[in-house]
């Protein structure tokens, strides 16, 4: 525990502007999250034991729904799954999937006039004091103080002067105390925002690198792992939001979430027919 008070402490006073205390950082911290909980969710797979993850608000239209970011290890099959999205307020709505796109889907509830759509922030720099809403439950989530480990990932291949791997440097590292799973072993956390203490959106956790700390080194610090600490990578909020733009920006929201359901309707329906084919092979 001391460990983590030194932490952070040490990233609130590297900050110019942030407060000069625990205390101070404390309030700043629960106020922020206080600010920050209608714009995040707990998405669950309906009669599956721990099967929960965090989400985000990306879209809120009266006329047209709530969207909300998940991750897509939450669906678990290619066959249609009962999704509840669990919002801060207290509603829960049953969930719909607008598309899957690599290890993100999209998810459609009905309109909730409370809760609040994320805000990214593709310019921010000043990143050492983080938060991250995690699940506590099947329907509730609170504030995780996250700390920066690297700015950016400069991945390379093998040698000292070898080219840089092209887009790793649209992503960056944190460390926190959470590394709660599902029980398909993926993190509850990936497809999950981060918040600056501005209350903004600076990156979207995309891996757990528990297993990046090698807890039978004997070179490894003993402090970490007996804290509990986890690292975190994360794709930065300008990667997300040319993502988002690639997928509805071009042709908008509606004509996107009916190009993205003709093709998961056809996705389904080749997967339904390897299956019934494969089923009777094997008879």
């Amino acid at each position: 525990m001391l460990l983590f008070l030194y932490l952070m402490f040490f990233c609130v006073l590297s900050l110019p502007s942030a407060p000069t205390g625990l205390m101070e950082a404390g309030e700043l911290l629960r106020s922020v999250s206080v600010e920050v909980a209608p714009s995040v969710v707990v998405v669950e797979q309906v009669h599956r034991l721990d099967y929960f993850c965090t989400g985000s608000v990306v879209r809120s239209v009266p006329n047209d729904g709530t969207f909300i970011l998940a991750q897509a290890e939450i669906l678990d099959t290619y066959s249609d799954v009962r999704l509840r999205v669990h919002f801060s307020d207290g509603l829960q709505a049953t969930a719909q999937v607008v598309l899957t796109r690599g290890q993100f889907c999209i998810l459609r509830t009905e309109y909730n006039p409370r809760c609040k759509v994320i805000e990214l922030d593709t310019k921010a720099t000043d990143l050492g004091y983080m938060m991250i809403r995690a699940p506590f439950s099947r329907s509730t989530h609170f504030p995780v103080p996250t700390f920066l480990f690297q700015s950016r990932l400069i991945c390379t291949t093998f040698g000292d002067h070898a080219p840089t791997i092209r887009g790793s440097c649209e992503y960056f590292m944190v460390v926190c105390q959470y590394g709660d799973t599902s029980a398909n072993g993926v993190s509850r956390l990936v497809a999950g925002p981060v918040f600056s203490m501005a209350g903004k959106v600076v990156g979207i956790l995309v891996r757990d690198n528990s297993d990046w700390v090698d807890k039978s080194d004997p070179g490894e610090d003993p402090r970490w792992v007996a804290e509990g600490f986890q690292f975190k990578t994360c794709m930065s909020a300008q990667k997300f939001k040319n993502i988002l733009w690639s997928l509805f920006g071009e042709c908008g929201w509606r004509k996107g979430r009916k190009r993205a359901s003709d093709e998961r309707r056809k996705s389904l329906m080749r997967a339904d027919k390897a299956k019934s084919k494969k089923r009777k092979t094997s008879t």
